[in-house]
């Protein structure tokens, strides 16, 4: 998800987060997980504050 630098910290990716949220509670959905790069500290935080916690670490390889 990217919002455009002019629109952040307006609330629209917490409204997405949450529309998200609601719709997978009706589709009975028992957990939500993100997958976020760590060095992008906006979106941790944004996830941070809307609840989600690290569980696991991913690492991205190719072969040369």
């Amino acid at each position: 998800m990217v919002t455009r630098e002019e629109h952040r910290r307006k609330g629209a990716a917490n409204h997405v987060l949450n529309t998200l949220a609601m719709w997978g509670k009706q589709e009975n959905a028992e957990s939500i997980y993100l997958q976020v790069m760590e060095n992008n500290p906006n979106a941790l935080e944004l996830y941070g504050k809307t609840g989600f916690e690290k569980l696991y670490q991913y690492w991205y390889s190719q072969k040369g």
